[in-house]
């Protein structure tokens, strides 16, 4: 199967690849279904749709088969993208499921307030912010590398060893030197499409509100026009920043892990 046939059949199965999507997200939180869905969709363009040329109709599987057996396999892969290979401490692990949680919202970067409301909302754990506290002392805190909005930079793990700050405040300044590069490729876009990348990597918003944040009139090839147009800003994006000097691992991990910059504009004034 040649390019342009994959890319064909990307797109007429749109519809379909979402919903296969959707099915398998059913034991994820709505935020990580969306991730899953973008990861999806951007593994199966990936290589010029190299899983998808792969198909080759064996055995009389239908396409759609052939979909939901690949999609099931990059599910595994978005769990370890997600979550990480790394075991759950012993610590956390003799204290339950919420201090499991907790210690990979922490990996995931959340701040400690962002951590509270994504348990307490998006998991639905009845929880006093008393016993959220009571969690703490057994999870790695050395996952947690950013501040929540408005909290102090120096604020951050002040209970860190002085190396282990040093790492985090590396990895954070080249995070924001990413997130200002981005900003100065924005203004040589077109408006609507610095708008896009705007939403999506520096305020982390979802995909699907995009086309509501930009006005577009609701229809149903709007998420698919906007995909399209996101992977090829992702394209020219990636290019851009690897040509001002960052590797193809910085910029993968910068941009899937979009509105991360909290405290970057208090830090660069700094």
């Amino acid at each position: 199967m040649d390019r342009d046939t994959a890319d064909r059949l990307f797109y007429e199965h749109f519809d379909e690849i979402g919903g296969l999507v959707s099915s398998a997200a059913r034991d994820l939180n709505p935020i990580e279904a969306e991730e899953l869905d973008i990861f999806v969709k951007e593994k199966l363009s990936a290589d010029d749709y190299r899983r998808i040329r792969a198909y080759q109709g064996r055995n009389g599987a239908s396409f759609t088969t052939f979909l939901a057996a690949v999609i099931a396999n990059l599910l595994k892969d978005f769990r370890d993208h997600l979550w990480g290979k790394v075991r759950p401490t012993e610590k956390a692990r003799q204290k339950g499921t919420n201090a499991i949680l907790l210690e990979r919202l922490l990996r995931e970067r959340h701040s400690f307030e962002e951590a509270f409301e994504i348990m307490t909302t998006d998991y639905s754990i009845a929880m006093s912010r008393e016993q959220f506290e009571d969690l703490i002392p057994h999870v790695n805190l050395r996952y947690r590398v950013r501040a929540a909005q408005g909290e102090p930079l120096e604020a951050v793990d002040s209970g860190r060893s002085p190396e282990e700050m040093a790492i985090v405040n590396q990895m954070l300044e080249r995070y924001c030197a990413l997130l200002k590069r981005l900003r100065q490729i924005c203004e040589n876009l077109l408006p609507e499409d610095a708008l896009i990348v705007k939403f999506r990597f520096e305020d982390g918003r979802r995909v699907s509100d995009i086309p509501d944040l930009l006005g577009m009139s609701p229809n149903r090839r709007r998420g698919k026009d906007l995909y399209r147009r996101l992977e090829r800003l992702m394209g020219r994006l990636r290019e851009s920043l690897e040509a001002g000097g960052f590797s193809a691992l910085e910029v993968a991990a910068f941009l899937s892990n979009p509105g991360l910059g909290d405290g970057c504009d208090e830090l660069e004034a700094g």
